[in-house]
């Protein structure tokens, strides 16, 4: 019989980005009127491209290792199907700044709907594992989810096409 293992960073999460985003969205569904339901599965959506686009630029080690493996195997979704939501906290920042006002171009609606589902998605998440609350409050993280820090864009959108 083999003895206790350490459970390294690299190890499988018990509980993927992916099975979170889908467990979260069906505990609102009861709660949320169908119109906001679907803004939340926009926004769960968004964040998974997101995620599967950018979230391995943060990683190192074992865990890119195994991510680059799954995706030159052609698994595009490998990054939210292979690590666990520590890793969607560590990377809301990028959605939130970066990725919604610049690959988006979100209005200030949709902005503010992104605010609020990744909140709600916070305590969702903290809810059920209590180590993830250092991490929602870190300062990295703890303004990108406020709409008010979000910044202004102009009312119609200046679209260049060539």
């Amino acid at each position: 019989m083999a003895g206790p293992t350490n459970q390294s960073v690299s190890a499988l999460p018990e509980l993927t980005i992916d099975d979170a985003l889908v467990r979260f969205l069906d505990a609102q569904r009861s709660r949320l009127a169908p119109r906001t339901f679907r803004r939340y599965e926009e926004i769960c959506d968004l964040l998974r491209h997101c995620l599967n686009g950018y979230g391995h630029t943060g990683m190192s080690g074992l865990e890119l290792k195994r991510w680059e493996r799954a995706y030159e195997a052609g698994d595009e979704e490998a990054f939210c199907h292979l690590m666990g939501p520590e890793h969607l906290v560590d990377n809301l920042g990028e959605f939130l700044g970066y990725f919604m006002i610049r690959k988006v171009a979100a209005g200030q609606e949709v902005l503010r709907a992104a605010g609020t589902v990744t909140k709600s998605l916070a305590r969702w998440l903290t809810s059920r594992d209590g180590s993830m609350t250092r991490r929602w409050r870190s300062p990295s993280t703890e303004g990108a989810t406020r709409p008010e820090t979000f910044p202004r864009l102009k009312s119609s959108p200046v679209c260049c096409t060539s």
